[in-house]
């Protein structure tokens, strides 16, 4: 099995990849959006909008969001001890809408890899939760509270 190891990492090695055993990883931007039901359609980013956002728009009605968390790295990383991030959506009465937690085994060309989810916001806020794990220490969270509403103000 060592050699299988050994072979595999100088394989990566030599195809331009860097191998690493503790994660150099942190949060990147978050990305929100609603999910307009009637025309699939999204909604502008809401991860830096602070105050009501409306579910009832001219575009459509929305009952759902999509979250993307962001895992930034050194480009083209493969990780032996691969980062987790975990995530926990959670309604205004504190109901589990989501949760997962994902190993990060590689980070993409860019510097960059993302896990997606969605969430049923059924017309009530919702609160995001990500931590970020690495080598068994925190390497970072972020929380984002998205006010939804589908009355108007």
């Amino acid at each position: 099995m060592r050699r299988f190891f050994s072979v595999v990492s100088a394989a990566m090695l030599m195809a331009g990849a860097s191998v690493a055993g503790a994660a150099e990883v942190s949060l990147g931007k978050p990305h929100v959006f609603l999910i307009f039901e009637d025309s699939g359609g999204l909604s502008n980013e809401l991860a830096t909008v602070e105050g009501p956002v409306l579910a009832m728009t001219d575009k459509g009605r929305s009952l759902q969001m999509v979250v993307d968390v962001i895992v930034d790295g050194e480009p083209d990383a493969l990780f032996f001890d691969p980062p987790r991030v975990e995530v926990t959506a959670r309604g205004d009465r504190g109901d589990v809408l989501f949760q997962k937690t994902w190993p990060i085994g590689s980070i993409g060309d860019y510097g960059t890899t993302m896990r997606s989810f969605i969430v049923d916001h059924d017309c009530r806020p919702v609160t995001v939760e990500a931590r970020l794990t690495a080598g068994g220490a925190d390497a970072g969270r972020w929380e984002k509270r998205v006010a939804i509403s589908c009355e108007a103000p």
